[in-house]
């Protein structure tokens, strides 16, 4: 859930004391907007595919570790891999957030 939390979500939340981010007020997918008191099936979606992949053992908010490509002790030698990372992502989650989140390239007036 922390995860999903941290995305940069349409519209506002229904109502300011409300504990998580749906629902919300001003979203639209496809066109049309949501429901205020809707949670949206891509959310549901998105929700289902992050616990998976939190479930398989490759969190989205867990430390990067460097890679290893290679170790060695005694004669055994050890590289690690440049900017590599052990986060992982499912199409399914990103086509599902995709029509939920504010692209970071999108400018917005208030």
């Amino acid at each position: 859930m922390d995860f999903i939390e941290r995305q940069n979500f349409q519209g506002r939340k229904a109502n300011e004391t409300q504990p998580l981010q749906f629902p919300r007020t001003d979203v639209i997918i496809d066109g049309y907007y949501v429901d205020a008191n809707e949670i949206p099936k891509e959310l549901k979606i998105a929700l289902y595919e992050q616990i998976n992949i939190e479930h398989l053992g490759y969190s989205n908010l867990a430390t990067v570790d460097r890679r290893t490509i290679s170790e060695s002790i005694g004669d055994i030698s050890v590289t690690y891999a440049n900017n590599s990372s052990s986060k992982t992502d499912t199409p399914a989650l990103t086509y599902a957030l995709k029509k939920l989140i504010i692209s970071p390239q999108t400018v917005t007036r208030a």
